[in-house]
C-alpha cells in the first residue's frame, strides 16, 4: 500500500505492512524511538585533492544505532552507537550533518555529511536521529531487548 509522505508527518509500518500516520512530532509515541531506513548520499571524507565524492548508501536508524551499508541487503560498513552521536543538524538543500564523538586519524571529530532526496526527508532524518539519541542516552538500560528489536523491525518509515 503506497502512502504519500508530507513534511512533519511520520509514517510507521506495522506487521501487516499497512501504515499509520502521525500528523506531527507531538503525536508520536513519546516512549518509542523512530525507525528509519532509506538510501542517502554520504560524502567520502577522504576525497582526492579536496574532491569529496558522494556515494549512495543504505542507512538504517533504530533505537540504538545508525548503520549504513552499500545496499539494502549488504553487510554493514559502519554501525554507530547513538551514544557516540552528539546531534544531527540540517544544513541546506536536503543536506545534513551528523556530529559524533568518534575521531578520525587527524584527531578531529568525525562528522558525517549526508544528503537526502528532499529537504523534507533530510529534516525527518535530523529530527529522528536527535529524538532517538536523546531517548537512548536517557534510557535506564540502553541495551535493547530482543522484543524491542523485533518491534522496531515492524516500525519503519516508508522509503520515498
Amino acid at each position: 500500500m503506497e502512502h504519500s509522505w508530507h513534511p512533519g508527518e511520520h509514517l510507521l509500518r506495522n506487521s501487516s505492512n499497512s501504515y499509520r500516520s502521525y500528523g506531527s512530532d507531538t503525536d508520536l509515541p513519546t516512549a518509542s524511538p523512530v525507525v528509519l531506513c532509506n538510501y542517502l548520499d554520504k560524502q567520502n571524507p577522504n576525497g582526492v585533492l579536496s574532491l569529496k565524492q558522494w556515494k549512495k548508501r543504505w542507512f538504517m536508524l533504530d533505537r540504538a544505532t545508525l548503520t549504513y551499508s552499500k545496499s539494502e541487503s549488504g553487510d554493514p560498513i559502519k554501525m554507530i552507537s547513538l551514544l557516540n552521536i552528539k546531534n544531527a543538524v540540517y544544513t541546506r538543500d536536503g543536506q545534513f550533518e551528523v556530529l559524533t564523538n568518534l575521531f578520525m586519524d587527524n584527531r578531529k571529530p568525525r562528522t558525517f555529511y549526508l544528503k537526502a532526496d528532499s529537504s523534507e526527508m533530510a529534516q525527518a532524518w535530523v529530527h529522528s536521529i536527535n529524538v532517538n539519541t536523546t531517548l537512548f542516552k536517557h534510557a535506564s538500560d540502553p541495551t535493547p531487548t530482543r522484543d524491542q528489536v523485533l518491534r522496531d523491525q515492524d516500525r519503519v518509515v516508508t522509503r520515498l
